[in-house]
């Protein structure tokens, strides 16, 4: 039952760690600005390499004041930005992710009746690592997770060559947990949320993002969907709240960098805005997107839309089978007690059971998602949470549960083995009686 690397996943994870120590050189000591990257879950179902490429585009001609009102830009100006991203994720194990992103922007600043600022280069870079710490026979896990966001360009330098700026130039820390609910049998909808502190530097007021969604994670292919609101809650520590001098620096700074676009330097800014992604994924694990943020209220936050297109490409994903093979082994999903990427069931000498009521021919099985198919179903009497042992001429050699049954056939996911060995394709599985 050992996983084996293919070549593909070895220079795969050759190349995350070269991308992301080339986030790592070319920066010189701000998260790509929260309200164009909020918080996100990095754990997930992959063990290996997995990229994900993501174009976005965010255009904004109003700001949140004080008292929470829209109010525009001043001089008529309106802010766009166009983020190319490249975020890469290696799954260490199947609990422990590194992830990294490098992030190139365009920015364009129109002032009414002035010149024009523009802007293009490397952007805000991330790295981060994210762990998932428990996770609940019922599927329920808790994620835990720490990144850095660091500025790879320099505000002077646009300053004096009269260029937009490419973000706030800061250095910001952030720890957060996040859990989640799984909302349906098969364990591809569930329920998301999130939270954390962020630490900034230069003075910037400390903050706590958060996130709850909606979502779906198909385990071998579909639809994927996710919706929700995301935002942050500042803490009000920015030392320049009560220095007028400092104010007056940081509103010709941004005026300078952004028009007047509360996207830089805003002072103690909080907001929360909707999300989603709707996407497909196919049989060989890789997904395309499409999304949106929007916001719906803030304090001196910056008001705009961004849309995006991505894609996510797991180089590590084993391929589904075809068309109705497919449906069947949708039990497993994402990295849950029971998913594709689930820890490997214990082997184990015990077997409470000896005594077996009904025999089925396994029909076909994955080592690497843990599950069976056999064909015996509910016309059979096979019902949910019903146990085999899966048997190797006259001895079991593992045990498996019942997750989902079809008139004619079951799949099993399997819990405890009593031998090492693969689960093979006409081996005989039987019904235990307590």
């Amino acid at each position: 039952m050992k996983e084996m690397k293919t070549q593909v996943s070895v220079w795969g994870s050759r190349f995350a760690m070269i991308l992301i120590s080339w986030g790592i050189t070319s920066t010189t000591p701000s998260p790509a600005h929260p309200l164009l990257n909020p918080l996100i879950n990095r754990t997930g179902s992959h063990r290996g390499l997995l990229l994900e490429p993501q174009v976005s585009f965010f255009l904004s001609s109003e700001n949140f004041d004080v008292e929470s009102a829209r109010i525009p830009i001043p001089n008529d100006t309106s802010h766009s930005r166009f983020l190319f991203d490249l975020n890469g994720s290696i799954g260490i194990t199947d609990d422990l992710f590194l992830f990294g992103r490098v992030s190139l922007q365009s920015v364009r600043v129109s002032v009414l009746q002035q010149s024009n600022l523009s802007a293009f280069g490397l952007a805000d870079q991330l790295l981060g690592a994210a762990y998932r710490a428990w996770s609940s026979e019922s599927g329920i896990n808790l994620n835990l997770q720490a990144e850095a966001t660091l500025p790879a360009y320099n505000n002077t330098d646009a300053k004096n060559a009269g260029k937009a700026y490419l973000g706030d130039g800061t250095i910001d820390v952030t720890g957060a947990g996040f859990l989640e609910f799984p909302l349906s049998a098969s364990r591809e909808i569930y329920l998301e949320g999130g939270a954390g502190f962020t630490y900034r530097s230069k003075g910037f007021s400390s903050h706590i993002p958060y996130v709850l969604k909606l979502k779906r994670d198909p385990a071998v292919k579909g639809l994927m969907y996710e919706a929700g609101v995301a935002g942050q809650l500042s803490l009000n520590t920015d030392i320049a709240t009560d220095d007028l001098a400092a104010q007056n620096v940081l509103n010709q700074d941004r005026i300078a960098g952004s028009g007047g676009s509360f996207l830089i330097n805003a002072l103690n800014p909080s907001f929360l805005q909707v999300t989603g992604r709707l996407g497909y994924k196919n049989r060989f694990g890789q997904t395309l997107y499409a999304g949106a943020l929007a916001p719906l209220v803030g304090t001196n936050a910056a008001a705009g839309i961004t849309l995006l297109v991505g894609a996510t490409l797991d180089f590590g994903a084993p391929p589904a089978p075809p068309a109705d093979e497919a449906d069947e082994r949708s039990t497993s999903n994402r990295v849950r007690s029971e998913s594709s990427r689930a820890k490997a069931p214990p082997l184990s000498r015990r077997r409470e059971f000896t005594s077996y009521d009904l025999e089925a021919e396994v029909l076909n099985s994955n080592d690497q998602l843990y599950l069976v198919r056999i064909d015996k179903g509910s016309m059979d009497g096979v019902e949910s949470g019903q146990f085999f042992d899966i048997f190797s001429e006259s001895t079991p050699f593992a045990r498996a549960k019942v997750t989902q049954v079809k008139d004619d056939e079951a799949i099993l996911s399997v819990i405890e083995y009593f031998q090492e060995r693969s689960i093979e394709n006409g081996s005989r599985a039987r019904r235990l009686v307590r």
